[in-house]
């Protein structure tokens, strides 16, 4: 339950910062197509949009760090790249694991 919870709290974060712009644009986009507001839908679909950012910071989005040294008051900002974690073809680890990882397994 810890490591569910570290992953939502990172998520979080990311959530937040992605309100303010998504509540932004969906204003300008109803405003244009001046359609009616179901405020059910729109927060249903709020929801969504900011899992959907919540869930891409976590699988996508690569790691990384800033702030101030204390020894030289000099800022640092480090990205860490995690491309090895990253699996954007589909089904690629099923493969991997059913078809190569265990080939003793097949007669």
């Amino acid at each position: 339950m810890s490591l569910i919870m570290l992953y939502v709290t990172n998520m979080l974060g990311y959530m937040l910062v992605a309100l303010p712009f998504y509540i932004i644009g969906r204003i300008v986009f109803v405003k244009r197509m001046r359609s009616q507001v179901n405020l059910w839908r729109e927060l249903v679909l709020g929801m969504f949009v900011l899992y959907m950012v919540g869930l891409a910071s976590q699988t996508i989005i690569p790691q990384w760090s800033a702030g101030i040294l204390a020894e030289t008051g000099e800022f640092y900002f480090d990205v860490y790249l995690r491309s090895a974690q990253v699996n954007l073809i589909p089904f690629r680890t099923l493969n991997a694991y059913f078809f190569h990882t265990y080939t003793y397994v097949d007669n």
